[in-house]
């Protein structure tokens, strides 16, 4: 792994806890419901905190090796590529929040959508790995809008 590697992993990190800090204040603001003894914050905020811990590991490791935490970085084409990869993750990201906020796409056939195309993003090889993403979609997202709307019972869209 090179430097430039090590800073976009640090960069992610401080970004993650940046985003996980924002989660713990808005979740420690939702009310308790009146059917939910832990209330409604708990998972958001469960998982911020889980992503802070890993995240704050990556820094730490980072520290250890006496890699920088941050940096401008070079301009080589593979890391303006990794730059491209992850602003289009973000922007991917945003819009399957905004289309669950609007309620317009059930949640199942969202985040089935979602992680297709995260885990085919991601691929080196998309016509490979094209049968796994697509399985694994099915299997998490379909999986999870089974767990939250009859195991957890919660108001999904």
């Amino acid at each position: 792994m090179d430097d430039h590697e090590r800073r976009a992993e640090s960069a992610l990190a401080l970004i993650a806890i940046a985003l996980s800090v924002l989660f713990l204040f808005e979740g420690a603001k939702l009310k308790p419901g009146v059917f939910e003894p832990i209330g409604p914050g708990a998972v958001p905020m469960g998982v911020a905190v889980i992503t802070i811990v890993l995240s704050l590991l990556v820094l730490l490791a980072r520290r250890r090796s006496g890699v920088p935490v941050a940096g401008a970085g070079d301009a080589t084409p593979a890391a303006a590529e990794r730059w491209v990869l992850l602003l289009g993750m973000a922007a991917l990201t945003l819009v399957y929040a905004a289309l669950l906020q609007s309620g317009t796409v059930r949640y199942g056939t969202a985040t089935v959508a979602y992680l297709l195309i995260s885990f085919l993003l991601l691929s080196d090889r998309v016509r490979h790995d094209l049968p796994w993403a697509l399985a694994l979609a099915l299997v998490f997202g379909l999986g999870l809008d089974y767990v939250f709307r009859y195991l957890l019972v919660a108001d999904l869209p």
